[in-house]
């Protein structure tokens, strides 16, 4: 049984000028132990399709159809204590921005505790505190039993983020999704970071869902990869097969845009123009404007995802033959 289904998943949000389909009929999943990764440029729907998987969407948004199977049950069925059960326990999430996704108010000790308790009523507060010194010592923060007494504004952004890391396992998830999770961290904070979450998730296999636009993050960590555009999926395959077998024009210019230090004399090479406005989109293929492949059937006709297995498949009429060559 695969730990999580996502089956044409829809989530729409309504403005004053009409309705969004921020993410529009996406399907896949992942098996514990697994880390996939859904890459694609800001605005293209990572983190929407992540607060979908907790429920997190709130108004104006709201999840018009589809199917979230976690271990066999759709959370989309669960009332909203059931969801809580899930929630934290089950499924955690790791946010983008530490700072402001941590209580400015209480101590880091106590908003692991608070968590701790929250999911294990029978827990004492003796018991949750030593859990908390535990968690800290697992994810690197020096000197934890004095830390935990510290504010958030007392820590760097690495430790920050390590304390998310923290509340995040807390309660042992079967799944964990990182939503960007060494943004604005130094290169050297970024690679610990990311050593952490390999070995927490050997030590607890863990399923893991990578949001990021670093490729170099991807071919690292993760075993499968979703190309996301405009809300729909453009390509999806094993690593190896984003990288080397690259069929998605989007996907080659996300590669492409890679900067080399043996390149360093080379102009850094970009993706024209910008993700098309959700509210108006284009007939026919979402990234017709800014693709070198594009033809005219291609301003008149969407190009259906082409599966070419239960692991690869991409979304173009007109697909790459041999990669990046």
């Amino acid at each position: 049984m695969k730990l999580l289904q996502v089956k044409n998943l829809k989530v729409e949000f309504t403005t004053e000028q009409g309705k969004i389909l921020a993410v529009d009929d996406i399907s896949f999943s992942i098996e514990k132990g697994q880390t996939l990764a859904i890459v694609g440029e800001s605005g293209c729907g990572k983190t929407v399709t992540a607060l979908s998987l907790l429920q997190l969407i709130s108004a104006p948004g709201r999840i018009r159809s589809g199917q979230i199977l976690f271990q066999g049950k759709d959370l989309l069925s669960l009332n909203a204590e059931q969801q809580r059960q899930v929630r934290g326990k089950k499924i955690a999430m790791i946010f983008q921005e530490p700072m402001s996704s941590l209580n400015p108010l209480l101590t880091i000790g106590e908003q692991v505790i608070e968590t701790l308790l929250t999911h294990f009523p029978t827990m004492t507060r003796t018991e949750s505190r030593l859990k908390t010194i535990d968690l800290f010592q697992q994810v690197g923060i020096p000197t934890p039993e004095k830390r935990m007494y510290d504010y958030p504004h007392q820590l760097s952004g690495g430790q920050r983020q390590r304390v998310m890391i923290a509340i995040a396992i807390s309660c042992q998830p079967d799944l964990l999704i990182a939503d960007e999770p060494t943004t604005a961290l130094d290169v050297t904070i970024q690679a610990q970071v990311l050593n952490l979450l390999k070995e927490l998730q050997q030590k607890n296999n863990m399923g893991l869902i990578l949001i990021t636009h670093d490729l170099g993050i991807v071919a690292e960590s993760c075993n499968d990869v979703i190309v996301m555009y405009a809300g729909k999926i453009t390509e999806i395959g094993k690593v190896d097969q984003i990288f080397y077998e690259t069929r998605h024009p989007y996907t080659k210019g996300l590669l492409n845009s890679i900067p080399y230090f043996q390149n360093r004399k080379e102009e850094l090479k970009t993706i024209p123009g910008l993700i098309p406005d959700l509210l108006h989109l284009p007939v026919g293929c979402r990234f017709q404007n800014r693709c070198e492949k594009a033809q005219a059937h291609c301003q008149k006709s969407e190009p259906d995802l082409t599966s070419v297995n239960d692991q690869r498949a991409y979304a173009c009429h007109f697909p790459l033959s041999e990669g990046l060559s």
